[in-house]
């Protein structure tokens, strides 16, 4: 098989090490089969999370089943000749983004990051508090966010590589039938810890449903405005002037009532150099205009200036 091929690098992220064989699947740790046939007829499916190689029985290509808890495709390559691998390149190469987010190279560094048992702790644990509470499209997104943020932890990443992986992010989110930018601002939101413990997201499931009586189906609905929105947060973008990042904060501080969600504050977030003295030329331009509350720290990697717009 040809480096390039997409199976091959699927057999390389299912197996570590594992190259010219087909690796074992132990059916004692999997559910009954789901669904099986064709490759191409299953791997449009939305039924699964993840890919996986491994053997599948009788004349079935791939197969949906269930694996240590998580709804994958398994694909077996065995079945399928080499000129039909190379005529579905393309198709596979989707395929790899969709199901994980990024393209499995070895320069992403993407999912070597989070192979670890404390990588997949960290993301699962943030995953798994919103199981059930948000829109189910969130969910991959969310992960490929979280997958993003502790590989950017882990080994930092020039800005560029990060709008890159972003960018893959909301086009695999748009190839599910989506939109590109719920996606791009959920990866945004996770590298900015938003959905960490304790923080906004959390913080609101525990206020409004916990303790005030909202429903699940409530909290989802706030959730889905939030994203799409981001009537919190003002990011500082490459050649965006300090004026037009105070302008986007006091657009948002006239209409941040208007969401489901109880929002005391809005966040100007900038990484980078140029972005801190963006970020700390807005602070000293509210303090010149407004008697506004105000504080400005280091969180995450990145300048933050908290702006409580009621005292604007």
């Amino acid at each position: 098989m040809d480096d390039d091929d997409p199976f091959l690098r699927l057999i390389d992220d299912s197996v570590k090490g594992v190259r010219d064989k087909i690796p074992s699947l132990d059916r004692s740790k999997s559910s009954p089969v789901s669904r099986c046939g064709s490759l191409e007829e299953l791997i449009d499916d939305e039924a699964y999370e993840s890919p996986y190689v491994g053997p599948v029985e009788g004349d079935a290509e791939a197969e949906i089943r269930k694996i240590d808890g998580t709804v994958r495709l398994v694909v077996d390559p065995a079945k399928i000749d080499y000129e039909r691998r190379v005529a579905m390149n393309d198709k596979m190469n989707d395929f790899l983004e969709e199901a994980n987010g990024f393209a499995l190279s070895p320069v992403s560094g993407i999912a070597e990051a989070v192979k670890g048992k404390s990588g997949k702790e960290r993301v699962n644990k943030i995953v798994g508090f919103y199981k059930g509470k948000i829109p189910p499209r969130f969910r991959q997104p969310l992960i490929q966010g979280m997958a993003l943020r502790v590989a950017e932890d882990n080994n930092p990443m020039e800005q560029w590589e990060v709008r890159k992986r972003k960018r893959q992010t909301a086009k695999a989110h748009e190839k599910r039938g989506h939109s590109r930018p719920e996606a791009y601002n959920i990866a945004s939101l996770c590298s900015s810890g938003y959905f960490d413990t304790n923080r906004l997201f959390q913080q609101l499931y525990h206020n409004q449903v916990e303790l005030n009586g909202w429903s699940d189906a409530e909290y989802a609905d706030a959730f889905e405005e939030l994203v799409c929105n981001k009537p919190f947060v003002v990011f500082v973008e490459a050649g965006t002037s300090y004026k037009e990042i105070y302008d986007q904060m006091l657009g948002k501080s006239l209409n941040i009532d208007e969401y489901l969600a109880p929002l005391e504050y809005i966040d100007i977030r900038g990484k980078g150099d140029r972005a801190r003295r963006t970020v700390h030329d807005v602070k000293e331009y509210i303090n010149e205009y407004h008697n506004a509350k105000i504080k400005m720290e280091y969180e995450n990697g990145q300048s933050l200036l908290r702006v409580w717009h009621k005292t604007l």
